[in-house]
């Protein structure tokens, strides 16, 4: 389940955050980032266990006080942004196991109707256009009358990369190391939105964070990462 607030950094008392934080302990956390050019707005998500969900809603108000029991004993840091919350909802978290196909008759899926997957990653969004570059090229290849050939050819070059990152943003161990979804040794910032071959190089133009522990002090890594689609 995610708890998700956005409200101005005005209200955070005590405490001064980066851009980009991920709160981490053994069975939650917490993403934090601004959504604003200006820096003055900031935003939480979280993940955390809830052993319920009725099916029938979307989402529900949260509140002040839950987010203080979930959350009970962390950094100063969470405590800042959980008193500074204005207004806080849950969504639930949902994903299903990889399809064992993805095409039928002149029917082809891609995005998250194909690999739905939980946000840990912020990959969904991105999944769905490597899906749609790819399925271009394929058609490409195999010319827009044959499309079985077009899908088959788009599955092929999809399905492994797709169902890797959908099973790492299952796990949520994304960021809790220096890695990608390929195991490529490369880092994106999620400021400056470009490759850098070193962590060292985005910490030098933006401080972006990453506490591996969210009961002691912040560590530090590169912001989320891109990829262009699979060959």
């Amino acid at each position: 389940m995610a708890h998700r607030a956005v409200f101005p950094i005005s209200r955070v008392k005590g405490f001064t955050h980066d851009r980009c934080t991920k709160w981490w302990s053994d069975d939650r956390h917490m993403m934090v980032y601004f959504d604003t050019s200006k820096l003055d707005e900031i935003y939480y998500v979280t993940g955390v266990p809830e052993p319920e969900w009725d099916m029938s809603k979307s989402w529900v108000p949260s509140s002040i006080e839950e987010m203080r029991a979930a959350f009970d004993g962390w950094h100063t840091g969470v405590q800042s942004l959980i008193e500074g919350t204005v207004e806080v909802t849950k969504w639930p978290l949902l994903e299903r196991d990889p399809l064992p196909v993805w095409s039928r008759g002149r029917l082809v899926l891609l995005g998250d109707a194909c690999h739905p997957m939980k946000p840990h990653m912020a990959q969904g969004a991105a999944m769905a256009i490597e899906d749609a570059a790819m399925l271009t090229r394929c058609f490409t290849e195999a010319g827009v009358d044959d499309y079985a050939a077009a899908f088959a050819l788009y599955e092929a070059n999809r399905s492994e990369r797709a169902s890797k990152v959908q099973l790492v943003s299952h796990n949520n161990t994304w960021l809790r190391t220096n890695e990608t979804p390929t195991g490529v040794s490369a880092t994106m910032c999620t400021t400056c939105r470009w490759f850098l071959p070193d962590a060292r190089r985005c910490r030098q133009r933006h401080d972006v964070r990453l506490s591996q522990d969210a009961r002691t002090r912040p560590g530090r890594c590169a912001g989320p990462m891109r990829h262009s689609p699979s060959r």
